[in-house]
């Protein structure tokens, strides 16, 4: 008797929870969310450090305090670098695309280049209400807390 393999997670993810999603609706969403979570990471990280590590450690503060001062900022800045890095994503993935033809390819076999588009019309109203609640409610609310203990 054969044990059946069990379907990675990736695929359960991509393929189980979204069966009636085109294919290349989830190869663009992956690549999307791949590279903006990447740029996100990278420009926040950049801001934060590029920003406050010297003039912090002019001032002799510790290591640790350095530290707890750059986990604080994080959220701040995100809020900054987040509609960036969801315009360097789609900028990115959709001009690979063009680089390699596969925009014509697409276009050759009688998919509409306008309904690509949905896939990272989606991502961008995500990242605007992700920003729009970090800057609103969730940063002021955990400097709030942060800061009233």
């Amino acid at each position: 008797m054969a044990i059946p393999k069990s379907p990675s997670r990736i695929r359960l993810f991509f393929g189980g929870l979204w069966p009636r999603v085109p294919i290349i609706h989830r190869y663009l969403s992956r690549e999307l969310l791949i590279v903006c979570a990447l740029a996100a990471t990278a420009l926040t990280s950049m801001t934060v450090l590029c920003g406050l590590v010297k003039p912090l450690r002019q001032h002799g503060v510790s290591a640790s305090e350095l530290l707890e001062i750059l986990l604080l900022l994080f959220p701040v800045f995100l809020v900054f670098t987040l509609p960036f890095a969801v315009m360097l994503a789609c900028c990115w993935v959709y001009g690979r695309l063009s680089a390699d033809n596969e925009l014509s390819a697409c276009s050759s076999s009688g998919i509409n280049i306008q309904t690509l588009l949905i896939v990272p019309l989606v991502l961008g109203l995500l990242g605007m209400l992700l920003t729009g609640a970090l800057a609103n409610w969730l940063v002021p609310n955990w400097a709030w807390n942060r800061f009233e203990n």
